[in-house]
């Protein structure tokens, strides 16, 4: 069996979605690749963007969704959900957080994002490191 893997390589290879079908209608910036094997249950693996694969979750530190939120300011906050009504990308991410009981800080997809977000100017330069310590 195929699945395919679509991720925005201009975002570090951010984890967009997992399907069985190859997608079409991307979203602007996206690419998809195909893997072979069933799709990884995201629940037990995590992502590694920098591969593009999948590996077994260990030992993660993980946080409740307040705590994880209460790593950013105030501000940082406001901007980012602003920002989201008009980036689909960020509005996938937001939408993925809203759905979440946990945040890993060891996960992939949660470095990826909070980069992403210190890449795009959201947060300061230098506070992804302190959120994801």
């Amino acid at each position: 069996m195929t699945f395919y893997i679509t991720y925005n390589p201009t975002l570090n290879n951010f984890l967009l979605g997992l399907s069985e079908d190859e997608p079409l209608n991307l979203p602007e910036g996206a690419a998809v690749k195909a893997r072979a094997g069933d799709i990884p249950d995201i629940s037990k693996m995590a992502y590694n963007p920098a591969t593009l694969s999948f590996y077994e979750r260990h030992n993660t530190r993980t946080l409740s969704k307040l705590a994880y939120l209460r790593r950013f300011t105030g501000e940082e906050r406001v901007t980012i959900r602003t920002v989201a009504k008009t980036n689909p990308v960020l509005e996938d991410y937001m939408a993925l957080l809203e759905l979440s009981e946990e945040i890993s800080l060891d996960d992939p997809d949660t470095i990826a994002a909070v980069k992403m977000l210190e890449g795009a100017g959201l947060i300061a330069a230098g506070r992804a490191a302190e959120i994801l310590a």
